[in-house]
């Protein structure tokens, strides 16, 4: 099994979208990545970029977020020698357009996310609301996207052996997943997407994003990943962190196995 970083751009903005006490002119750089795993039941990819695409994204992201040609999702993984028809299996942290953007790329994906999630953003879309991730979903309609709901009472589902799916609920978006790898010799990696942003979100004390949809989830949920990593030795990997992302192996260097 080996398990490589994509780096798929970055967006930079105030930094009180992830830390809602911050200085209102402070500003922050938030990479964008996913997560490739080669395993023996096939290509997994966690999360899938954000597209560039300014009728589809919603005005903030599009307007603060920046890719050079080589963060492209399709050239990542066509460096290490990846089609997109060979990705199987894709398990989306959340709706939101910079990590799901190019989902439609991968034509024989099964599609994993929140069932809450989901429900969401059908709704949203249908009732015409200019929310994040609306404009993508009309897209989606008209392409065969295979959804994979993960119920709201399924805490956890292993979908290959040492891979992990987490139902984190709702904090920083209505449906949360998260990704647990247990890498023979990396160890174990707990992939916590935007459930947590960055360190400063754990603290002690822990501090509340500024984009959130249940403060209650999102600090149960930080409580929960921190509690979980430390009782399984996991690394934990946050979903915008400038200084941990710079310190991880990205796949133009190597990777985790």
């Amino acid at each position: 099994m080996k398990l490589y970083v994509l780096e798929n751009g970055k967006l930079v903005g105030p930094k009180i979208n992830s830390i809602a006490d911050a200085d209102p002119a402070e500003i922050q750089t938030a990479p964008i990545w996913s997560v490739l795993i080669e395993h023996s039941g096939g290509y997994l990819l966690l999360d899938a970029g954000c597209h560039t695409d300014a009728d589809r994204q919603h005005p903030m992201i599009y307007r603060d977020f920046s890719m050079a040609p080589e963060d492209h999702i399709l050239r990542r993984i066509e460096a290490l020698g990846v089609a997109p028809e060979e990705v199987g299996t894709i398990v989306l942290s959340h709706l939101h357009s910079d990590h799901s953007g190019y989902i439609e790329l991968f034509p024989n994906a099964a599609v994993y996310v929140h069932a809450d999630e989901l429900r969401q953003r059908l709704g949203e879309y249908e009732r015409g609301e200019a929310a994040v991730g609306v404009r993508d979903m009309a897209y989606w309609l008209e392409h065969d996207i295979k959804w994979e709901p993960i119920a709201a009472d399924e805490p956890e589902r292993e979908i290959f052996p040492r891979i992990t799916i987490l139902n984190f609920g709702a904090g920083h978006s209505h449906g949360m997943l998260g990704l647990l790898v247990d890498l023979p010799g990396a160890g174990k990696i707990l992939c916590a997407g935007d459930a947590v942003y960055n360190r400063e979100n754990v603290g002690p004390p822990i501090r509340l994003a500024g984009n959130m949809v249940s403060a209650d989830g999102f600090v149960m949920t930080i409580e929960r990943i921190s509690a979980l990593a430390d009782k399984l030795g996991a690394q934990l990997w946050y979903g915008h962190d400038e200084e941990q992302f710079s310190s991880l192996i990205k796949s133009t260097e190597g990777y985790y196995s």
